[in-house]
């Protein structure tokens, strides 16, 4: 069979083995019993392929990680300051209505 990753984004990588993987199962079912020694080298190909896809996946998305973390990492040191959605802005409408944080102690007992 031998898959070929070049090019495949992780998201398609881990289609094409989730199709791999639905035909080896197939294969499995409709065999049952009757497995014979060209169904084991069918089934390790295919394995094989799948293993392949997984780590390109694998591999592409934790490249993908590294880009990013590389241009956060750029645009802080270039002073490019990016509005965290998380975060409350007081110059923004109901920002300065909002309360501050209050820590409470409760006394037990």
């Amino acid at each position: 069979m031998a898959v070929s990753v070049a090019g495949l984004t992780a998201k398609q990588a881990l289609e094409k083995r989730a199709d791999i993987i639905t035909n080896v199962q197939k294969l499995k079912d409709d065999r049952g019993d009757d497995w014979t020694a060209d169904d084991d080298k069918q089934f390790d190909a295919m394995m094989t392929d799948a293993e392949k896809l997984a780590d390109h996946a694998k591999r592409s998305r934790r490249l993908e990680i590294a880009q990013q973390i590389k241009m956060d990492s750029e645009r802080q040191d270039d002073g490019t300051h990016h509005h965290n959605p998380n975060t409350i802005d007081p110059n923004e409408k109901g920002g300065k209505d909002q309360p501050e944080m209050v820590l409470v102690r409760v006394k037990n007992g």
